[in-house]
């Protein structure tokens, strides 16, 4: 199987840092019946961020944002985790898995809008 160098290429030359905010879950004291709110844990994480281009935008049908980013790292992601680059809010909506080729993961993300973050 032929491994594609360009992904890993793009990471290590254009890397950059982001914030991972993970969500772990609560759990339920039996002892005590008292739910336990899950911690939140940020972890950082480097990788590419990249915009769309407005012609992929206009391709997708309206599918993609001017907001929207496409992000390439090596660190596995679930969908609807959220992450924090440049002082704005993202949650990932899809990953495409092209480890096998790629040794990377790319992952969509949708800029979280102030009226979702309440």
């Amino acid at each position: 199987m032929r491994i594609f160098n360009f992904p890993q290429w793009l990471i290590n030359k254009y890397s950059t840092s982001f914030t991972w905010l993970q969500q772990m879950e609560g759990y339920f004291d039996t002892e005590t019946g008292k739910w336990h709110k899950g911690q939140s844990v940020e972890q950082e994480v480097k990788g590419v961020v990249v915009p769309y281009p407005e012609t992929t935008q206009y391709q997708s049908g309206g599918t993609f944002l001017e907001s929207d980013r496409q992000i390439y790292t090596f660190t596995k992601m679930p969908n609807k985790a959220q992450i924090r680059y440049q002082g704005k809010l993202y949650t990932i909506t899809d990953n495409t898995t092209y480890s096998e080729y790629a040794k990377c993961y790319i992952y969509t993300a949708r800029e979280v809008s102030a009226f979702d973050e309440a």
